[in-house]
């Protein structure tokens, strides 16, 4: 996008082209989800349960809780990350905007490079055990952060590349291990509630992301960040390399310690598998 936004002098043009390329890019992947995706007949016949019921059962669902908790101590410090590491890059790296969207991006594709990988440690291992190493490794690395001189560019790709496979585990094991506990609130409940914790998920989610946001422009202002300016304070200098790398890591380790506690393991689920499947049959 900021290869869009800096081949053009108007930006408002800018701006449209690159809506534009957004959509050329979004619109047909979630046409192919839409139509592509369908819900199983008997489920489709089965009456839900009363509002109020179905969060009591939610509720109840102690293993979801723990992916919860797991979804957003990892996607916290991806939220933050996203809006202080080009601050970040900009001041203390001395990078261009061109330069800071540049290591964004390599943080994505190393995200993607890494999926792989930890889909092997998933079926290798419990998923909470390759949660904890993925996500343990993204806060060693952005606890590394602090030690990173001023100007050194080259690290600061090292460090892009290094934070992918964290990021990777943040996009996929919570949602996996929330895909299980479904499996738990049916064994309680008799019915297939994904509608109900897929909304409920989508509001914590946004909600803990706003929170955030909100909490970041006071925390700038309060150091003395001047917006546009050449150069930032020593004190607005400390403030974004706390918020980049010693906040990050502080919430990354409590979603390690979550993960540590998570109740349901590989061979809990198939049991629950196998009387689901004793139920249905029957």
């Amino acid at each position: 996008f900021s290869l869009i936004l800096d081949a053009y002098t108007d930006k408002q043009a800018a701006f449209m082209y690159m809506g534009i390329f957004s959509g050329i890019i979004f619109a047909p992947v979630i046409l192919v989800t839409f139509f592509g995706t369908r819900e199983r007949e008997e489920f489709q016949t089965e009456p839900a349960l009363p509002p109020m019921e179905s969060l009591k059962y939610v509720w109840q669902n102690r293993e979801w809780r723990y992916t919860l908790g797991m979804r957003l101590l990892s996607w916290i410090p991806v939220d933050i990350a996203s809006a202080v590491f080009a601050y970040y890059l900009i001041y203390w790296i001395k990078m261009e905007a061109m330069g800071a969207s540049l290591v964004q991006a390599a943080i994505l594709g190393s995200a993607a490079l890494s999926l792989p990988l930890i889909l092997w440690m998933a079926r290798r291992w419990e998923k909470k055990v390759s949660f904890m190493v993925a996500i343990g490794s993204w806060a060693a690395v952005m606890t590394s952060i602090l030690f990173v001189p001023q100007g050194a560019v080259t690290l600061a790709y090292v460090i892009a590349v290094l934070v992918g496979p964290g990021v990777a585990a943040a996009h996929v094991l919570p949602t996996a291990m929330g895909a299980d506990t479904l499996d738990v609130d049916e064994l309680n409940s008799h019915k297939r509630q994904e509608g109900i914790y897929s909304g409920f998920e989508v509001f914590v989610r946004k909600l803990a992301t706003k929170l955030v946001l909100a909490g970041i422009g006071p925390v700038l202002a309060w150091s003395g960040y001047v917006e546009n300016a050449p150069q930032q304070s020593p004190q607005t200098l400390l403030a974004i390399r706390v918020m980049i790398g010693i906040v990050p890591t502080v919430i990354l380790l409590g979603g390690v310690i979550v993960a540590w506690k998570y109740p349901l393991t590989r061979a809990r689920h198939k049991e629950i598998q196998a009387e689901l499947a004793n139920r249905r049959a029957g």
